[in-house]
């Protein structure tokens, strides 16, 4: 996942576990904290290097400027997205 310009999706302090928020970072193709898998079936994101985690929204609430962070993988509606 690219995010405009050279900047990528990474995780926040280098850590991935639950609850870990994800920031717009520089890019690196070999960070592995930029590394994402899309199931385009599931509509899911996972993080490469965190077997079982998920990109979800804290709480399942779908507001403006709700921060996104890795959570446990369960398919909720709050770890689904639309990607265009």
């Amino acid at each position: 996942m690219t995010g405009s310009g050279r900047t990528r999706l990474s995780e926040c302090r280098g850590s991935n576990t639950e609850g870990t928020y994800l920031a717009w970072k520089n890019c690196s193709a070999a960070d592995p904290q930029q590394q994402w898998d899309v199931d385009e079936q599931l509509r899911v994101i996972g993080a490469r290097q965190a077997e079982g985690m998920c990109v979800g929204v804290k709480g399942g609430v779908e507001q403006a400027g709700q921060r996104i962070r890795l959570e446990n993988c369960d398919y909720s509606d709050a770890q689904r997205w639309h990607l265009y």
